[in-house]
């Protein structure tokens, strides 16, 4: 199978991942046999508080489970494949072991005398998919010492894959909330925090939700005309519509790269500008959207936060009725002074109740909290 072959089958797997961790692993599987992989699998490296760096590996394939819990309790501070990498490193850079480290020295290690040669994982291939002050996440495929190194051709092949990867977690966030494998995926959808519109192969809206219908009722930024969408602009328009264009394209198989997905869309009240991104929808979502469908927009409204149920949060975190209280307060954007007051409690006693909402919620900061009760299937109660 040539290059070009081989990227495309890749590509049609990575469309049919968001959404199932089946998914997921089918695409790594396929990942995994077309770089003559011993395993592949996606690690999120996360700075939890202070210098405490923990490491988990979200999804993986012929991966040993021993590997992996060895892996998250000791050699991951020891990884000197992370140790070496750059403080500097950016978002969709791909990395090969032997440019981190060389094989002489990694040899000499505890590492890999300990743990990498006894799990066939001596070299490593990465992708950097996510950067920011609270985590690094990566996809990364190992191969032993019997397998020949990486070389050129299997950067550029992973390079050419990490600006539909990074779309594709993207995505796999936005759907997994609805939980889109479930019988009534649309019902799901429909409740999205999140504005959704599902477009034909012709470019015509066939389906909204209701985040996706307030967004369209106030005609501010991006308004729908005889069954088109359209921006504010006729310039505007014109890259939302080159933009569909290549989502469509995709999904019918006719490019290997949608293009620009992530849009910015200006509005003419002068309140922040809309949130775009569209993506293909493959064969795969057949069973749970209406087969016409060919890609999907999902909008947000950055002055529109939807506060999530207090029993919601409740029920989803295992919080008490009190504690969920106070979490909604916080959500909706009180502070502390403010939430005490609304309350009825004093301050000491409300500093205390977050404490336990923290370890309850393994988040360490007010923001980290909201940050994840906003993100959760609690936002679509």
């Amino acid at each position: 199978m040539g290059h070009q072959d081989v990227q495309r089958s890749l590509l049609q797997a990575l469309l049919e991942a968001p959404g199932s961790t089946e998914g997921w692993e089918l695409f790594l599987r396929q990942l995994c046999d077309a770089f003559h992989g011993s395993s592949a699998k996606f690690i999120v490296h996360s700075l939890a508080s202070g210098d405490a760096i923990t490491a988990n590996v979200s999804v993986m394939v012929r991966t040993d489970p021993r590997a992996i819990e060895e892996y998250q309790q000791h050699w991951y501070q020891h990884d000197p494949w992370r140790n070496a990498m750059s403080p500097d490193v950016q978002a969709g850079l791909v990395l090969v072991g032997d440019q981190l480290i060389s094989p002489d020295r990694i040899r000499r290690t505890a590492f890999y005398n300990d743990f990498g040669h006894p799990y066939d994982t001596t070299q490593c291939l990465a992708g950097i998919l996510e950067i920011s002050p609270r985590l690094i996440s990566n996809i990364s495929v190992n191969r032993d010492d019997r397998s020949p190194r990486f070389d050129t051709a299997d950067v550029d092949l992973l390079d050419a894959l990490m600006p539909s990867l990074r779309r594709a977690i993207e995505l796999h966030r936005r759907l997994s909330g609805a939980e889109l494998m479930a019988a009534h995926a649309l019902e799901m959808l429909a409740r999205l925090s999140h504005g959704v519109i599902l477009m034909s192969a012709t470019g015509a809206v066939i389906w909204t939700n209701r985040a996706a219908d307030v967004v369209l009722r106030a005609r501010d930024g991006l308004t729908l005309e005889r069954g088109e969408l359209r921006g504010a602009t006729p310039s505007v328009t014109a890259r939302f519509r080159v933009a569909l264009s290549g989502a469509i394209a995709m999904s019918k198989g006719q490019t290997l790269d949608a293009g620009e997905t992530v849009l910015s869309l200006p509005r003419a009240s002068g309140r922040r500008a809309l949130s775009v991104l569209i993506t293909p929808l493959s064969a795969i979502h057949a069973a749970l959207i209406p087969d016409e469908a060919a890609a999907a927009v999902f909008v947000d409204d950055p002055e529109l936060i939807k506060t999530p149920d207090a029993d919601a949060i409740r029920a989803l975190f295992g919080l008490t009725r009190a504690e969920s209280e106070l979490v909604h307060c916080l959500v909706a954007g009180l502070s502390l002074e403010a939430a005490s007051a609304r309350l009825g409690l004093r301050s000491q006693t409300v500093r205390t109740r977050l404490k336990v909402v923290f370890q309850k919620t393994n988040t360490h900061r007010q923001a980290e909290l909201v940050r994840l009760v906003l993100t959760s299937a609690a936002a679509l109660a």
